[in-house]
């Protein structure tokens, strides 16, 4: 066999595998900022305890979560379809949810909680007051999910899971 012939062989060959695995966490460019909005954050999960102000940043393909504390940028979470990055670290997305919310949540869970989205396709949803709530009963669990247009309220008492997204304007 011909020593270019091996090499454009090989190297190809490596040349793909290298773009299909490291494919997966190639950032994608962000599109059109759809919305930014500023509020005052509050995150507690078994790992994270944040408290202070922050941006959600609606783009046509992902949702930015930016999380401040005394002014300065603390960490950027950022939401793309098949993954998850928490400052330069990217995660499978469905991995990421799974070991956050559970394995019975759908993978967009946490940016329609972000942008205040229905979540679990509208289940259980109810307007209260010009408020509207989803709330689920499980297994000595309760999710509950209330939004209006000031705030955007998650908890989930099982997974020790609390979102409050406060506007302030």
């Amino acid at each position: 066999m011909n020593l270019w012939k091996f090499i454009s062989l090989k190297g190809g060959f490596l040349l793909s595998i290298v773009l299909i695995l490291g494919g997966c966490f190639v950032k994608e460019a962000p599109r059109a900022l759809v919305q930014e909005i500023p509020y005052h954050i509050l995150l507690i999960t078994p790992e994270v305890r944040f408290a202070d102000m922050g941006f959600v940043k609606q783009y046509e393909n992902k949702v930015n979560l930016e999380l401040y504390a005394l002014g300065k940028a603390l960490y950027k979470i950022e939401i793309e379809k098949s993954q998850i990055c928490v400052q330069d670290s990217c995660y499978n997305k469905s991995l990421f949810i799974q070991k956050l919310f559970g394995d019975d949540v759908q993978d967009t869970i946490l940016e329609e909680i972000l942008i205040g989205k229905d979540i679990f396709n509208g289940k259980n949803k109810y307007m209260k007051n010009g408020i509207t709530i989803q709330e689920f009963k499980d297994y000595g669990n309760v999710v509950l999910y209330i939004r209006d247009e000031n705030k955007i309220s998650f908890s989930d008492k099982k997974r020790k899971i609390r979102i409050v997204l406060e506007s302030k304007m």
